[in-house]
């Protein structure tokens, strides 16, 4: 058995992209970008209610 990870720079195997691929990628980025703005929501309904009280 020999090396398996025996690539030069020009042998280097490129990432498998695929329809399901880019469909995965596209899901995730919508659900970062998603989340990040239920987060800046909430931060600034929270500031928003500290203000009010003071």
């Amino acid at each position: 058995m020999g090396n398996l990870h025996s690539y030069t720079d020009a042998e280097m195997p490129t990432m498998f992209i695929d329809d399901a691929v880019i469909a995965g990628l596209l899901t995730v980025g919508l659900m970062v970008v998603f989340l990040a703005g239920v987060g800046v929501f909430i931060y600034k309904d929270a500031q928003k209610g500290r203000n009010r009280n003071t």
